[in-house]
């Protein structure tokens, strides 16, 4: 890995197979786009900041694809781990890793200005490489995601005025015991309908079906198992109620196109792993 942060600019129409890294990054898109992350589609109205976890995967979709440069912000996560920040810019599970919001960010117009600066400022002090230029640029990067942070909040609380109630009861439900019941049976059980009128419900309100969010839960979790610890992956499997690590491996290769041992070199073991 040449970089543990950059800033580049780049047309959209020459990302030409997926973009799929292990670093943790950032799109700016000034206007509305469609877009695939992890199989679930989604769609812009103006300009937003999406952001991605390592190695999600993103497509972007070219009947509807904005033609110009867009800027592309990435850091890894021995650069600056957001675990460990959290208590200042709080990204993580606001931004990054969450299998229930959405990608992307909208903000006002001032508010994205003020970011694509921020990304010019750190793309200025490239090749500088001294104590000093570090933590400006570490200052810059933080100052960036607790920006989106602020606004992300408060797109959230416009969106709880009308949350509903059976997909509520099934996150928390989804969130207690993902680790254990990989069934969306289980959960409809819970919840008193049918798997069938569960996953509708969901599709039609975060564009998943009830079996991607608990995918995605349980990917979620198993990425911050390999990253944030140093359990091995045979433990990993068995927290996780898998019958062995190569069925694990299986499964977690399937959603995500690499092996837990290839995400975990990649990725790395954060600092804050104990």
């Amino acid at each position: 890995m040449s970089q543990l942060i950059s800033v580049s600019d780049i047309r959209l129409k020459t990302l030409s197979s997926p973009y799929h890294e292990a670093f943790y990054s950032i799109f700016l898109l000034p206007e509305s786009t469609r877009y695939i992350v992890d199989g679930t589609d989604y769609n812009t109205t103006t300009a937003v900041a999406l952001f991605l976890s390592p190695y999600q995967r993103l497509e972007f979709c070219a009947e509807k694809l904005y033609e110009g440069v867009v800027r592309l912000l990435k850091f890894h996560g021995d650069y600056y781990c957001i675990e460990q920040h959290k208590e200042e810019v709080a990204c993580n599970g606001l931004l990054f890793n969450n299998a229930y919001l959405s990608p992307h960010v909208a903000m006002q117009d001032s508010v994205f200005r003020k970011v694509g600066q921020l990304t010019d400022d750190i793309l200025d002090t490239a090749g500088i490489n001294n104590r000093f230029t570090e933590a400006v640029r570490k200052s810059y990067l933080q100052l960036i995601l607790a920006l989106c942070s602020k606004a992300k909040s408060e797109q959230i609380a416009v969106e709880a005025q009308t949350e509903d109630a059976l997909l509520a009861s099934f996150q928390h439900l989804l969130t207690q015991h993902h680790q254990r019941e990989r069934s969306v049976a289980f959960y409809a059980d819970l919840l008193g309908c049918t798997p069938e009128a569960l996953s509708r419900r969901v599709k039609a309100i975060i564009g998943k079906t009830a079996t991607q969010l608990v995918q995605d839960q349980v990917i979620l979790t198993a990425k911050r198992q390999l990253h944030l610890t140093r359990r091995s992956i045979k433990e990993i499997a068995t927290e996780m109620n898998f019958d062995d690590e190569y069925y694990f491996s299986r499964y977690f290769k399937r959603h995500t196109g690499l092996s837990p041992k290839h995400f975990r070199a990649e990725v790395g073991i954060s600092v804050v792993a104990q």
